[in-house]
């Protein structure tokens, strides 16, 4: 068709068929003139539909695919471009043989090697339309598998998609946007989840310190009341033991001249519980005043009187005079 356009007169020569570029180059002409034909909104649209009909290439060279119609963008500009390209026969349709469903595809995969605007959409949009196809594959998984949230992008992968935005040249799916939100709403969800359970877990964290500070107080508290009883008990314990002593003490002295032997056991008690000046005192004024005591001091001599020169020293009178015993 191209080379009948370019005849002379009524000649289709070989020189006019070497200017196009042989078939290939007259196939990219002829994308390129429709191109330029087509309204500015449908142009517009035209990198979505091509890309969206290119396999890409892992080392080897990209090839055509064949889609579903229903994955192509809807609105009178898809329809436009369809149309147009169809008519020039730059594609090709058809229909899935087990579903029935319309299908898409471009007729010679010459015109993506050839047509220069072609090839720069993919080029400049390779790794965004990679990410489109990944995300139709995982959306078609979680389709299939009935919209399981163990299907759907999460975390750093999710953040990827949703940092770089839309692809800029080639649609996405319908199924594509259902998925992406749906990760979107469900990573929400979870971290408002994970957000309300590290506030219960703060909450509990304060709540059961306060009641740790509380019970540590009150132990505290209690502890004190109980040393505070436990000294005062022993306080009165020591003041009954006191005044016992000087009870003791005191029946001694009382006793030294009517009842030596009780008088001498109620001063020896009274020092045995409270070795002190005061009972050691009362100790020995009994001793003193005991005729045996006095007998004992001095051996084969006897002594009118007795007194204590300090804790060990003993002082006796007789006709002698003093003598100081040890």
């Amino acid at each position: 068709t191209e080379l009948f356009e370019h005849r002379s007169g009524r000649v289709m020569t070989d020189e006019a068929y070497r200017a196009m570029g042989g078939i290939a180059g007259a196939i990219a002409a002829r994308a390129e003139r429709i191109h330029l034909e087509l309204s500015d909104a449908a142009r517009a649209r035209t990198p979505q539909i091509f890309t969206e009909l290119v396999t890409l290439g892992e080392g080897t060279e990209d090839t055509r695919r064949r889609v579903a119609r229903a994955r192509l963008p809807d609105g009178s500009e898809t329809a436009d471009v369809l149309a147009a390209y169809g008519d020039a026969r730059l594609l090709s349709f058809d229909s899935n043989p087990l579903t029935r469903e319309p299908t898409v595809e471009i007729a010679h995969e010459a015109l993506i090697r050839e047509w220069p605007r072609f090839r720069r959409w993919i080029d400049d949009d390779r790794e965004n339309i990679r990410i489109a196809r990944q995300v139709d594959e995982a959306a078609a998984q979680w389709e299939a598998g009935g919209r399981d949230p163990s299907d759907l992008y999460r975390g750093g992968r999710l953040a990827a998609i949703v940092d770089r935005g839309a692809p800029s040249r080639h649609a996405w799916t319908g199924r594509s946007v259902a998925f992406i939100d749906a990760s979107v709403e469900f990573e929400r969800r979870r971290r408002e989840a994970e957000a309300r359970t590290t506030n219960r877990l703060r909450r509990l964290v304060v709540a059961v310190a306060a009641v740790a500070s509380v019970a540590i107080v009150a132990s505290i508290l209690a502890f004190l009341a109980q040393r505070r009883a436990d000294d005062e008990a022993e306080a009165a314990t020591m003041a009954r033991a006191e005044s016992e002593t000087r009870r003791l003490s005191a029946d001694a002295a009382r006793l030294v001249g009517s009842n030596r032997r009780v008088a001498l056991l109620l001063a020896a008690e009274a020092y045995g519980r409270d070795p002190t000046p005061l009972t050691l005192g009362g100790l020995q004024t009994v001793l003193s005043n005991t005729p045996g005591f006095l007998g004992y001091v001095g051996g084969e001599r006897a002594f009118r009187d007795v007194a204590w020169l300090d804790d060990r020293r003993v002082v006796a009178a007789d006709d002698a005079g003093l003598t100081v015993f040890d």
